[in-house]
């Protein structure tokens, strides 16, 4: 598959592209009738410090939920693992006037803490569901009887998951606002998980629009999506990426594809795939490598 024409030009091209900067550059040389393309990628490193606040609705209308919930919330501690090297987890009830809590959860606890969270929060608090509000109240504390949870050098990424809309007078605009306030230099992101379609529950227009408006993304429903396209949408924090796109059509037997400087085998480590013009990879590159996909293409 691979061959060994213009690998001198190859590796020429690589390093002047590499040299220009990370993400996907290209590097052309004209030869006679083809000339070489070097798309290069480097694997976007993990997080240092993440927390993550929960904020849930514990009120009985979300208590059909609370499995689908459990379940989700373990989906995505094992997902959180992958992208961040030490993060913490927090959950806290909705409750506009007193907010309750439990963790917080790190990379030691199981599966079957994640499952348990949402039963073990208070379910008889205030009947207005607010989670901008109880997060605020959360944060700022006023009477200190919450445990400092929010690191200043970690990111932060909060869920709000519920059936019913935000009813404190808190906007969306002036809640995302005091957010990154709240974090300064750091990084925060939000995601929405809450009912998008009446039959599942009154539609959470608020988190919808702060999802939307404010972090552009679209929310997860609550009773159809998939929990784990919360990773696909969050705003820093990058999965691995075993699949390339490649900037134009090579002639396919020139491929030459590198990891950190060095020439892997077709087939054993990647395929081709014509259709969607991309290199897949068998053994996912780690956090921190380049890549490097050398080929020729067809001058016109």
């Amino acid at each position: 598959m691979s061959s060994t024409r213009n690998i001198t030009t190859l590796f020429l091209a690589f390093f002047m592209s590499f040299a220009m900067g990370c993400g996907q550059d290209v590097y052309m040389e004209d030869l006679t009738e083809t000339h070489v393309i070097v798309d290069s990628f480097v694997q976007a490193d993990r997080i240092d410090n993440l927390d993550v606040l929960v904020v849930l609705d514990t009120s009985c209308s979300m208590s059909d939920n609370f499995t689908a919930v459990g379940e989700g919330l373990a989906t995505l501690a094992d997902d959180i693992g992958d992208v961040a090297v030490d993060f913490e987890i927090m959950f806290i009830t909705n409750d506009v006037k007193d907010p309750d809590y439990i963790g917080p959860f790190g990379a030691n606890s199981s599966d079957i803490d994640f499952l348990l969270a949402p039963g073990l929060l208070d379910h008889n608090g205030s009947t207005a569901e607010g989670g901008y509000a109880a997060h605020y109240l959360f944060e700022s504390d006023p009477d200190e009887i919450y445990p400092s949870f929010t690191r200043d050098d970690a990111d932060l990424l909060v869920f709000h998951i519920s059936d019913e809309e935000e009813q404190s007078s808190i906007s969306s605009e002036l809640y995302a606002a005091w957010l990154r306030d709240l974090k300064g230099e750091q990084q925060v992101d939000v995601v929405s998980i809450v009912s998008t379609d009446t039959p599942c529950g009154q539609i959470g227009e608020k988190y919808i629009d702060l999802a939307v408006s404010y972090f552009a993304k679209s929310p997860l429903d609550l009773c159809e999506d998939e929990w784990s396209q919360w990773l696909v949408d969050s705003s820093f924090l990058t999965a691995k990426v075993d699949t390339f796109q490649l900037s134009q059509t090579p002639i396919i037997s020139s491929l030459v594809v590198y990891v950190d400087f060095e020439v892997i085998s077709y087939e054993v480590d990647w395929d081709y795939d014509e259709e969607t013009n991309t290199v897949h990879f068998v053994n996912t590159p780690e956090y921190g490598q380049v890549v490097a996909i050398g080929y020729d293409v067809l001058d016109f």
